[in-house]
């Protein structure tokens, strides 16, 4: 009988170690960076966030605007020490995809990120991008999981 309970709880914790570690079918965490080097001052805001039921193509079901559910904008500023915000959002069904409008700016100009209706992984996503292409190293990252 001990060498049956020790076979069980072996292969019950063997299964629970390989279980993926994906997030959260209905509440997605967004996250705005700002990265920056040296003395420049970097911004950026989350202008759109739609969350998206599952369908194929991605977006063509429900929506749901994340933004609308906030109270304050997702958005990162090194002048103000705000160099990172994540903010939950959840959406009333699984999510499937999402669709995003990401601003940047800093002292060496301007870029945004137009991320159109795409599918979201078990993973999540997450992009990076430069305010200009003189300021390589002064970045924004989106990341939703």
């Amino acid at each position: 009988m001990n060498k049956i309970l020790t076979v069980f709880f072996c292969m019950l914790g063997l299964a629970v170690a390989c279980i993926p570690a994906y997030a959260n079918p209905i509440n997605k965490k967004i996250t705005l960076s700002c990265n920056v080097s040296g003395t420049d001052v970097i911004s950026g805001d989350v202008t759109t966030m739609t969350l998206c039921a599952p369908s194929t193509p991605p977006c063509t079901a429900e929506t749901f605007d994340c933004l609308s559910t906030l109270t304050a904008p997702i958005s990162c500023d090194t002048s103000s020490g705000t160099i990172s915000m994540t903010v939950s959002c959840d959406a009333p069904w699984k999510v499937g995809g999402f669709s995003a409008q990401i601003d940047a700016s800093s002292s060496l100009g301007t870029g945004g990120k137009d991320i159109p209706p795409s599918p979201l992984g078990g993973k999540g996503y997450s992009v990076t991008f430069s305010t200009s292409p003189g300021s390589a190293n002064d970045t924004v990252t989106f990341t939703i999981k």
